[in-house]
């Protein structure tokens, strides 16, 4: 067995994917330090399940991660692949991590607890996998350890540890049976106290419970016919009552119709009365009327007489209005004609004092534009004559400067053309490179888009996976421990440990069908989808006894030699539409339990509803019927139906388990098709990388060497450039500055003589006389027209008011013109309407005489009617007191069967009072019933729970009678168990040991040329307790202690001990962390010959920085960092290896 090749992807300091394929025989890796060798080493333990920080050199799960480099991104998940070969046979262990997922492991696809990891090692021989992985100081440890560490340590190599772990489980399994064993003895102590406490007690209660038997025996005679013999009183009395209600009937109902008769002739009394009242209200009202009418006729009379008056002091008031609004209009047309001739000369003066202030203001303007102009002259003239010296000065500069860029422009162009040469050859070459690089990054990045997609998809799988996986587990363990009765989990678990030798169904997983049948096939079967089937009676009875031994319950069998198998009855008339079909048609049964099957199921027929259910029922179907709702119809005729809460039974979960199982197996087999091609895309990936990184640092050789000539070859060209535009500004400026000067001095000579011809300014005090004298005139006329106005207001006002005024009073004479009109004839409607009044009172008192006369009437026939009445009252009141007599009998009874219906009916169910005799005396049965009780009570204090008690006791006892012989048998089994590994443990490891000592001696005397070495077990104590010494003896020195050797003979006595004991556990591998390290060249030869001479039978991986070891491997691997944080790994296979 080896490792055939190690695969990291993500691991560390091993960015994305990298292969180590390792020789049968002997391996080395080199490396300078921090390269990350020690890396490889991590991911060996890591994928077979180390989990310790310290181990592995890390603080958290992520620093498992690659965490980047310049040219790679941060790693999302890591992983590490193991091939192990022992031909013919290949086992490929893979361990990964992600900080969503966590860490999953898997062996040959398979995925897997860590735990199991332990029983593939073993499969493979790698148990001893500590001693394998020796690294850095680890070496001189196998020596310092302490015996007993030590004794530890070989064990696990040897594979006694197993022996010791199962026989501390057995000693701890003895403890707690030992323990239970106590602690029954005492509660079986306990429980025989207790019974014998209440063993009295028992005795008394047992008395008790004849007595109460008895007791409840003569009550139940006793309510029998008490009860019926009141009910059949109750019923006579019933008759009685219902014959003195119909007596009671027929005196009320005369009362009624005498009552009815007076009733008539009072509402006719009460008529005429009402009548009566009505005429003398009328007549009242009547006479109110006529006293308002005659009022109101006083009133009218009144008003036309003030209408008169008023009407002629109104025509006199208007007369006196009219001369006055006539006078007032005389003065308002003289002053009008006033106030416009003031109005025409206040105008004209006006336009007067406009006319002199538009004069004046026109001088003023005219006078501030010469001054302004005279000074823009003279300040002109000065920055003329400021600028001509700056143009001369400027002139003189630029001459000078445009001489001395001519010969820098010409040394500037002279660079140029030989840079431009270069920087041509230089633009080829990168060209090249770049247009290379491009074509490798377009391929690396179609590849890696790839890897993305198919790792993408490959997580996604995985979690998928995850997902069915954990459905299916948590399907699975509901099914057993929730939905399947506690028997049949009993049985099944038997079965599945073997300690129940028969072959069993579940009558829910002996067929197959369709998803929609399950619900209906559910609902007919009820609990007889539990059942088990099974071949025979006797293989039912060892079911039956293993249920009662585990107190479980009940459970059913089904024997196929007892199955009555029906069929379908395929000569009854079906409809054509509503039928689904007959159930053994629509499911697929298991060969060996058809028969069984068919007799659950052989003969059902299932339809779509309800209604095609009863059609058949109705039609005299034979069979049983279910609906796909689950409404049974039965063959005995009864119907069942409804639905629960929680759906879903056995039928259902089992198709629920049946589609997660395909599923899961669909989605495995999709994952590993992703996990190929992932493989193969990764593979690529890599080769394309090395061109990427091959190509891209060519391209930036290029590219420095054409950016170099670039920067210089463009400073020149810039340089050219701005001495062109320095020299033609230059010469712009002198040609400009020269037409400036000639326009400036032109300038200078105007200004000169437009200051010379200047003159002096006119005077503006007489105009400003003229104007004041206007505005005084002016203000005058202006008050004059205001007066004018405010007069005309005032009179325009008084012959508005008189207008108004005069219109008022027209308005009041025509009303009251109308005025007069209407009271004169309210007047004449008033008279009208009196003479109407005195009709009316004369027709209603001749209507009031006539019903006083037949009111007297009246009173005569109704005293005769209420004699009548009170007469048949006294008749229904002595019929009534007559059936209150009966009904309290009634009564009385009721509430005695009440009574005792209350107290014994819960007790004593009735059975009907047709069913009772009546011929026994009750009040015998009374008294029989009484002595019982005082008999009872004779007995005093008791207590029935005591028998319930007492039986529990009884069968709690004999439970743990049978528990205390299983404990008893438990603890032989374990103690054959402990002594048995205790003499097989001896024989092993004293093996082991002496074969150990040997090899040790002979590798000893080997290393150092001579010498002794042992290893022996400390004297005085025990098989399990006593440890491991070592005493080593180097050729020319005494038997020492191990502290009191040199650190090299340390090493080689510790390399001696490890190699010794790896070769009799027959480790398969050895993996040595710079082992050689401390050793000088001399003892190194000697480690090198052993190693190579193990190599030979075990695979040896080595971390070295000797020239010496690698010089002896078989293939040679080199780390080192390609880029800070990035591992990179080159192997040679040495045999192959030619200078």
């Amino acid at each position: 067995m080896f490792i055939e090749r190690l695969r990291l992807k993500g691991f560390k300091s091993f960015g994305g994917s990298h292969e180590l394929t390792f020789s049968p025989g002997f391996t080395a890796i080199v490396g300078p330090n921090g390269s990350g060798k020690s890396n490889i080493l991590d991911g060996l333990r890591w994928v077979l399940g180390e989990g310790s920080p310290n181990c592995l050199r890390i603080t958290r799960q992520s620093d498992l991660l690659f965490q980047g480099s310049i040219s790679l991104p941060t790693a999302t998940e890591t992983e590490v692949s193991l091939c192990i070969r022992e031909d013919p046979k290949i086992c490929t262990i893979k361990r990964e991590f992600s900080p969503e997922t966590g860490t999953s492991l898997f062996v040959d696809g398979m995925r897997i607890r860590l735990q199991d990891l332990d029983d593939v090692k073993r499969q493979w021989h790698m148990e001893g996998e500590q001693f394998a992985f020796i690294g850095q100081g680890e070496v001189a440890e196998a020596i310092h350890h302490r015996p007993q560490q030590r004794r530890s340590i070989l064990e696990a190599l040897f594979g006694i540890d197993q022996y010791r772990k199962k026989r501390e489980d057995a000693n701890q399994k003895l403890k707690f049976a030992s323990e239970e064993l106590a602690r029954l003895e005492t509660l079986v102590s306990e429980l025989t106290s207790r019974r014998d406490e209440i063993a009295a007690m028992v005795t008394i209660a047992e008395k008790a419970r004849r007595l109460l038997d008895e007791l409840d025996e003569k009550r139940r005679g006793y309510y029998f016919s008490r009860r019926a013999f009141l009910e059949r009183e109750l019923y006579s009395f019933q008759s009685r009552i219902h014959a003195l209600e119909r007596r009671k009937n027929r005196a009320a109902e005369w009362e009624t119709i005498w009552k009815e008769g007076l009733s008539f002739y009072q509402s006719l009394f009460n008529s005429y009365e009402q009548q009566k009242k009505v005429h003398e209200e009328r007549t009242e009202s009547l006479g109110f009327q006529r006293e308002t009418l005659r009022r109101q006729c006083f009133a009218t009379a009144l008003t036309v007489k003030s209408a008169r008056e008023r009407l002629i002091a109104q025509k006199e008031e208007k007369r006196h209005v009219e001369e006055v609004l006539s006078k007032v209009d005389e003065e308002a047309t003289l002053a009008r004609g006033t106030s416009y001739s003031l109005t025409q000369n206040l105008h004209k003066k006006k336009e007067e004092v406009s006319a002199l202030w538009q004069k004046l203001s026109n001088l003023r303007s005219s006078l501030r534009a010469e001054r302004q102009r005279r000074q823009e002259y003279g300040n002109e003239y000065a920055r003329v004559e400021g600028e001509c010296v700056k143009i001369l000065s400027r002139l003189q500069a630029r001459s000078e400067a445009l001489d001395k860029n001519e010969k820098e422009l010409e040394e500037a162009k002279n660079k140029v053309f030989v840079a431009e040469k270069e920087t041509e050859t230089y633009k080829k070459e990168f060209e090249y490179t770049h247009l290379s690089y491009k074509k490798i990054i377009e391929r690396h990045g179609e590849i890696y888009v790839q890897c993305q997609r198919l790792a993408t998809s490959l997580s996604q799988l995985k979690k998928n996976v995850d997902v069915l996986e954990n459905q299916l587990e948590t399907v699975l363990e509901n099914t057993e421990q929730r939905l399947y009765p506690e028997p049949v989990r009993v049985i099944l678990a038997a079965q599945k440990l073997g300690k129940l030798p028969i072959q069993i169904k579940l009558a829910a997983e002996a067929f197959k069908c369709e998803e929609k049948l399950a619900a209906p096939l559910e609902a007919y079967l009820g609990g007889r989808q539990f059942w088990l089937f099974v071949k025979s009676l006797e293989e039912a009875q060892l079911g039956i006894e293993l249920v009662k031994q585990k107190r479980a319950g009940r459970i059913t069998f089904l024997p196929l030699e007892q199955c009555h198998p029906r069929n379908p009855d395929y000569g009854f008339p079906l409809p054509c539409q509503g039928t689904v079909g007959w159930a053994t048609d629509l499911i697929a049964s298991e060969q060996l339990w058809s028969p069984a099957v068919n007799h659950l199921l052989g003969d059902l027929l299932i339809v779509e509803e309800y209604d095609v259910g009863m059609n058949l029922a109705r039609a005299g179907a034979s069979f049983p019927i279910v609906t796909l709702q689950g409404d049974v119809f039965t063959v005995g005729g009864s119907v069942s139906g409804g639905k629960f809460r929680k759906t879903g039974g056995a039928i259902e979960r089992r198709l629920q388990i049946e589609d997660l199982e395909k599923n899961l197996k669909d989605k495995r087999g999709s994952l590993e098709r992703v996990v190929s091609l992932l493989q193969e895309a990764e593979e690529l990936e890599c080769v394309i990388a090395k061109e990427r990184a091959f190509w891209k640092e060519k391209e930036q050789e290029a590219e420095k060497k054409l950016l170099s000539h670039s920067i210089r070859f463009e400073r020149q060209r810039e340089e050219i450039v701005r001495l062109e535009k320095e020299r033609s500004f230059f010469l712009n400026d002198v040609e400009d500055s020269g037409k400036l000067l000639k326009r400036t001095q032109h300038s200078l000579k105007e200004l000169e003589e437009a200051i010379a011809s200047f003159g002096d300014f006119p005077d503006e005090t007489e105009l400003e006389r003229e104007l004041a004298s206007a505005k005084g005139e002016e203000a005058v006329l202006c008050e004059k027209v205001k007066s004018g106005e405010v007069l005309i207001n005032r009179i325009e006002s008084e012959a508005a008011q008189l207008t108004e005024r005069l219109r008022s009073l027209s308005g009041e004479l025509e009303n009251t013109e109308l005025s007069l009109d209407e009271g004169l004839d309210r007047l004449r409607e008033l008279g009208v309407q009196s003479y109407e009044l005195w009709e009316n009172i004369k027709e209603i008192d001749s209507e009031r005489a006539r019903l006083s006369a037949e009111t007297e009437s009246l009173v005569e026939r109704t005293s005769l009617l209420r004699e009548r009445c009170a007469e048949a009252h006294e008749r229904v009141q002595i019929e009534e007191e007559k059936v209150k007599d009966s009904q309290r009998q009634v009564d009385s009874a009721r509430l005695e069967l009440n009574q005792i219906i209350s107290l014994w009916e819960d007790a004593y169910h009735y059975p009907g009072t047709e069913n009772i005799s009546l011929e026994e005396y009750e009040e015998e049965s009374l008294a029989h019933v009484r002595r019982l009780e005082k008999k009872v009570r004779e007995l005093g204090d008791y207590d029935l729970g005591v028998l319930s008690e007492n039986e529990s006791l009884k069968n709690r006892l004999a439970f743990l009678t049978v528990q205390i012989e299983d404990v008893h048998g438990g603890i032989g089994e374990l103690q054959s168990l402990i002594q048995s590994t205790d003499e097989r443990v001896g024989l092993l490891f004293g093996e082991a040991l002496k074969n150990t000592d040997e090899r040790f001696n002979s590798l000893f005397q080997r290393l150092f040329g001579g010498g002794e070495a042992h290893l022996e077990l400390e004297e005085g104590l025990s098989l399990w307790e006593a440890g491991v010494d070592i005493f080593a003896r180097p050729p020319g020195k005494r038997l020492q202690n191990l502290a009191q050797l040199s650190g090299g003979e340390q090493s080689l006595t510790a390399i001696a001990l490890l190699f010794a004991t790896m070769e009799v556990a027959e480790v398969p591998l050895a993996i040595l962390d710079e082992v050689d390290a401390s050793l000088d060249e001399y003892n190194l030869l000697r480690f090198i010959d052993l190693v190579s001479d193990y190599a030979m039978h075990m695979q040896i991986l080595a971390m070295t920085h000797r020239r010496s070891t690698m010089e002896r491997a078989d293939v040679l691997y080199g780390v080192t960092m390609d880029e800070p944080g990035l591992s990179k790994v080159i192997g040679v296979h040495l045999d192959e290896w030619t200078e």
